[in-house]
């Protein structure tokens, strides 16, 4: 996608707001935020391997189907999905797209971006950009979406409170619905679990030297390392291997693979989305495209995975040796 001076941006979104700035009224109600060490830790493990940042072995790439698109499709995707960025492939700049927007749906609920399109001053269209909108300033009323603009950042920029946005161009990425109320439920307990490595009444006695507290610190570990099992069971995260010593060796390796579906999951979620703009964009401009990832395991990968784990008919490292790559 060639840039060129005086081109007109169909934009709405404005960005004097701090990305944090207001409440999205499509965040779930009721939900608690991550907060925390085991929060952080857990949408990182997500985020840095939910698609791998390369591949040696060249099995990995993105695809453009169908393959009639060229290869100046694929570059102008790549600018699309990065239009702020230094110029680079179209793997590389999927990469960051589905990693930041990975990292956006666990800590907001969703992730969000506007379809801009780029014309000449005549009215040509000759490009799009995907730009990614702060959730928490999304809203959503009788069906059309509006920016919520923090009022002293209205005043201070003399800008409306509220920026209409035009609904055909607003995509919203989220988590598959059987996951939503499991993920946004648990940060709360996560945080707790997370918050302090020890009891504040251990610490304080230790600051007054008084040694006639019992504590257990091996007991505590365990139960703090079993409630952790417990919290985060839904998506089988195991603490970064903290929980192999206080479970059995082929659970724990259940939930890893658990936690790939998660992964894999979240990854097909977003693609679906990116593809959704395509087709949108693709109606406008005239023409036909979407992205495949070719090389890594899916759904399918991790349930046969499910089924030699149970049937005990293969090595733990032939089981994983799919998943080892991302």
């Amino acid at each position: 996608m060639k840039k060129r001076s005086g081109v007109v941006r169909s934009q709405k979104w404005v960005f004097p707001s701090h990305p944090y700035e207001g409440e999205s009224r499509l965040a779930p109600r009721k939900r608690s935020y991550p907060t925390g060490m085991y929060a952080n830790m857990l949408i990182q493990d997500v985020t840095l391997g939910i698609i791998p940042f390369r591949d040696a072995s060249g099995e990995y790439k993105i695809n453009v189907v169908p393959a009639t698109s060229g290869s100046k499709m694929g570059r102008d995707i790549a600018v699309a999905l990065n239009p702020r960025d230094y110029p680079r492939g179209l793997t590389e700049a999927l990469g960051d797209f589905v990693r930041e927007a990975a990292g956006g749906i666990l800590t907001n609920g969703g992730a969000a971006f506007e379809i801009v399109y780029l014309s000449e001053p005549t009215g040509k269209t000759i490009g799009f950009e995907f730009i990614r909108i702060p959730f928490s300033q999304l809203i959503q009323i009788g069906g059309e979406y509006y920016q919520n603009v923090p009022n002293t950042t209205g005043a201070s920029h003399d800008i409306a409170t509220r920026v209409t946005l035009e609904t055909e161009n607003v995509v919203l990425m989220e988590l598959p619905r059987h996951l939503k109320r499991e993920i946004g439920e648990f940060w709360g307990p996560l945080h707790v679990l997370g918050d302090s490595i020890m009891p504040e009444f251990v610490l304080e006695s230790m600051s007054r030297r008084d040694t006639s507290v019992p504590y257990d610190a091996k007991e505590h570990i365990r139960s703090r390392s079993l409630a952790l099992a417990s919290t985060v069971k839904s998506v089988g995260w195991n603490g970064r291997g903290s929980l192999q010593e206080f479970t059995t060796e082929y659970y724990y390796l259940h939930r890893e693979l658990v936690f790939e579906g998660l992964k894999i999951e979240l990854r097909n979620s977003i693609l679906d989305r990116i593809n959704e703009a395509l087709k949108r964009v693709g109606k406008k401009l005239g023409f036909e495209a979407k992205l495949e990832i070719e090389g890594l395991p899916g759904l399918d990968d991790v349930r046969r995975a499910q089924e030699h784990l149970t049937a005990g008919d293969q090595s733990f490292e032939g089981i994983f040796r799919p998943f080892r790559r991302v």
